[in-house]
């Protein structure tokens, strides 16, 4: 009998030493998140100012996190309360308990509404405190374990190696002969749209076209100093013709990664 008391308290410890495979997929969730969040403040280069005003509403805010998840404990204990009521057949609920049940749906609607209008106001202050780029980064963030190498450290590389290859064709071309070949070859860039998107009207293909022709136009007027500064900007305006995106609600992106609980601890280590 002593021996199989043993195998059993020896069977109960291992369940309870062992991490489930639900505690093992939480924390690799957990260690995921955290390496997407290294890599998305890695490429914003943010200022001191800028982490500080991050690091202040992340911190109001989980403050907040932390009043709702008291309050939903106790609300808690009234459901079970209530429940323990039910199960029992009263006639009538005691008029106390349904008093806290309804109080406590109350506070919860209010605390709720009270945290979403600080998320929405701290959202729009880190917003202002942005540049234009971190904005546009942060818009085209796609979140990655892995960084691309090179200077695209942000998510996956933004640009097109051969869209900026096909501007320094264009530019090197002579003038006569660009003015005779420019449009075959906005319609050879026409067809790869139409067949890569079939749906598109002929409208939408015609002001492609239109986008097409304005901006090699505006890159064989550039300088060679400017267009080194902008070659990448207008490949990749030419790849979004070819790849139309879909319109980014930034403001959802700097709420879900630059107030999320687990952005205090990276940032307060690079203070």
């Amino acid at each position: 009998m002593r021996r199989i008391a043993m195998i059993l308290i020896g069977a109960v410890l291992l369940q309870f030493s062992t991490p489930s495979p639900i505690r093992c997929q939480d924390s690799q969730e957990s260690l995921r998140t955290q390496i997407i969040l290294y890599n998305l403040v890695g490429g914003l280069y943010l200022t001191e100012e800028q982490k500080e005003t991050i690091l202040g509403e992340a911190r109001k805010l989980e403050s907040l996190r932390g009043q709702m998840q008291i309050h939903s404990s106790a609300q808690s204990q009234a459901l079970l309360a209530l429940r323990e009521e039910v199960k029992r057949e009263v006639p009538q609920v005691p008029q106390d308990l349904a008093q806290e049940i309804h109080q406590s749906k109350q506070q919860s609607l209010r605390l709720r509404k009270g945290y979403y209008d600080e998320l929405q106001e701290a959202t729009q202050k880190i917003k202002d405190g942005l540049t234009d780029a971190q904005v546009y980064l942060i818009s085209t963030f796609k979140p990655c374990l892995v960084p691309p190498k090179g200077p695209a450290r942000i998510g996956q590389a933004l640009l097109s190696t051969g869209g900026i290859h096909l501007l320094e064709r264009l530019r090197a071309m002579p003038e006569e002969g660009y003015r005779m070949r420019k449009h075959k070859i906005s319609d050879k860039f026409i067809e790869k749209v139409s067949l890569r998107y079939p749906q598109l009207t002929e409208q939408e293909l015609s002001e492609a076209r239109n986008d097409f022709l304005r901006i090699i136009e505006e890159v064989r007027g550039l300088s060679s100093v400017d267009f080194a500064v902008k070659k990448e900007t207008k490949a990749e305006e030419i790849k979004n013709l070819i790849e139309p995106r879909k319109e980014v609600d930034v403001d959802k992106k700097i709420a879900y990664f630059l107030l999320s609980p687990q952005i205090i601890p990276i940032l307060e280590e690079r203070n």
